[in-house]
């Protein structure tokens, strides 16, 4: 597996994951913090997701924004995304693409694709945390690597 990082407060804590939980084997990590919000990272095979891929697959190569969203946006938020995505970005860092989305109401996300792997960072509150902390969450967003 790629290694993967982010920037969180100091005062987010880290939540243990287990297998038991639904999807459990691809929640990689959890964070929380009860004045700001929710955070995780899953990381799950891109042959999930698209026939055909090698062990070198981009994100580009699974689909464009639209289709990625389409595709795992269900399994992150637990809901049908259609017609709930508020902004999306196409980002470049260290040479690696990263989409990046907002959806109603106030969940961020992150995705990209290392190895044979998605990694998928999300990032959510309740309206009053968005309300105080959205540019926080933001940056949290955009904070995260892969590789």
């Amino acid at each position: 597996m790629v290694p993967y990082s982010f920037k969180v407060p100091e005062d987010w804590e880290e939540i243990p994951v287990s297998i038991a939980d639904l999807g459990g084997t691809e929640i990689d990590l959890r964070f929380t913090s009860s004045q700001e919000g929710n955070l995780s990272v899953v990381v799950a095979p891109v042959l999930r997701f698209s026939d055909g891929l090698d062990d070198n697959a981009k994100i580009e190569d699974i689909g464009t924004p639209e289709k990625v969203i389409d595709a795992f946006g269900p399994e992150v938020t637990g809901q049908n995304v259609e017609d709930k995505v508020k902004d999306m970005e196409v980002k470049e860092y260290n040479g690696r693409l990263y989409y990046q989305y907002e959806l109603e109401p106030h969940t961020l996300i992150s995705v990209t694709a290392a190895g044979n792997r998605l990694y998928i960072m999300s990032v959510s509150a309740n309206g009053r945390q968005w309300k105080k902390h959205a540019s926080d969450l933001k940056f949290i967003q955009d904070s995260f690597r892969v590789g």
